[in-house]
């Protein structure tokens, strides 16, 4: 909800709605961008607009006064790094969030707790360490701000084609008309301004209820990938004999590496040796350089996962360490990416689950020759991704998916 407040000489606007340009067909022309949002999002009714260079914001106001009037956050000067803000005013709270300057959370609370929860949310989906500024009176907000704006970004109507001036026309004779009802009709004024009033309270109840069941069951707005890709066992048991039937040697072209890919194909480079006819190469070969070749072998497609209940990150985590200890393998990388998100009706959704990557090498031969390595890898959202082999070993790429 867009609220305006004087600071200083300057009216500012806080509560818009903040997205990115990341670059394609619109990347130098954001208001075309942002027009194209807007009506993506009709039922907002976004009527103003704020440029920046890398986003903009979008907003309603039923109508612009004579003075200008600022974006709040976008006049704030803010460091490179992660920006938390909570700030208090009068009547609200206010609650801003910047990635490297780039501004994603821009909204306003009725109470304290709420602004507390919103700030806690940014802080797990960015990072621990972030600037973090807190002002919880009025008078310590005023002061703070008042040191660190720019009266810089003012709020733009988002269109100003014919279409929008008659919209405008058209507005203003019902707003003559109304005046002219009211007028004649004061009494039955007054019982419009009540039912208006009902009606505006349940139109908020409604939003409000509508934002609780989005946030109930946000796993239906995400794709749900390991259970898209085959199990580990699977996987194993098409790539490793497939990889083992192949020739280390063949018309003198040395194999020096497969790479597998689950259901999908079998890569393999070779190196030329003395004596090599580059007219025979090796089956399904092409020569990419005058001392390598390389062929793929496709793969049949091969069954889904079944739907598994996820552990927690720190759970699967354990486990996956665990099964690197009993390997006598060597756990090269595990990293986690922030849980997924999307916007949905005005509200910012986030995945119930995060994704890591990790890298397993030095594993023994055996466990690769039996497939035992597979059935300890058989873990809950677990993808094995690439199986590869080379001179210096094998080494397993994969992904598993956990809850936060």
């Amino acid at each position: 909800m867009l609220r305006t407040t004087k600071i200083g000489q300057h009216y500012y606007a806080l509560g818009l709605f903040w997205q990115g340009v990341f670059g394609g067909a619109y990347a130098k022309k954001p208001r075309k961008l942002a027009l194209q949002r807007a009506r993506e999002l009709s039922k907002e009714k976004y009527n103003i607009v704020v440029i920046r260079k890398q986003d903009y914001a979008l907003g309603y106001i039923s109508s612009l006064p004579r003075h200008k009037i600022y974006s709040l956050a976008g006049s704030l000067r803010l460091s490179r790094k992660t920006f938390i803000g909570l700030f208090a005013f009068e009547t609200f709270w206010w609650v801003l969030g910047a990635p490297n300057g780039a501004i994603a959370e821009d909204a306003c609370y009725a109470t304290q707790a709420e602004a507390e929860n919103a700030v806690q949310d940014l802080r797990n989906i960015y990072a621990a360490d972030a600037e973090l500024i807190t002002c919880k009176s009025a008078g310590e907000t005023i002061r703070y701000l008042q040191q660190q704006l720019r009266p810089e970004y003012p709020l733009e109507y988002l269109a100003n084609d014919p279409a929008a001036k008659s919209l405008r026309l058209k507005l203003a004779g019902l707003a003559f008309l109304l005046l002219c009802a009211v007028a004649a009709w004061n009494l039955y004024g007054l019982f419009q301004e009540r039912e208006m009033e009902i009606a505006r309270r349940n139109m908020l109840l409604a939003a409000e209820q509508n934002k609780q069941n989005l946030l109930e069951h946000p796993e239906i707005y995400f794709q749900r990938t390991w259970q898209d890709a085959p199990s580990p066992r699977n996987a194993g048991g098409q790539c490793i004999p497939a990889m083992l039937d192949q020739a280390l040697v063949e018309e003198a072209w040395m194999l020096t590496g497969m790479s597998c890919l689950p259901g999908t194909g079998l890569t393999l480079t070779y190196n030329h040796s003395r004596g090599g006819s580059f007219t025979k190469l090796p089956a399904k070969a092409r020569l990419i350089s005058p001392t390598s070749a390389q062929g793929v072998l496709p793969l049949a497609s091969l069954p889904k996962n079944p739907a598994v209940s996820l552990l927690s990150r720190d759970d699967a985590g354990a486990e996956l360490y665990q099964v690197v200890q009993e390997l006598n393998a060597n756990l090269e990388k595990l990293s986690w990416e922030a849980p997924e998100q999307t916007r949905r009706d005005g509200v910012l959704i986030f995945a119930p689950w995060q994704r890591g990557q990790f890298t397993l090498a030095n594993a023994p031969m055996q466990s690769f020759l039996d497939l035992s390595i597979f059935k300890f890898l058989s873990l809950p959202g677990l993808i094995v991704s690439e199986i590869t082999w080379s001179k210096s070993g094998w080494t397993i790429q994969g992904v598993i998916y956990a809850k936060p």
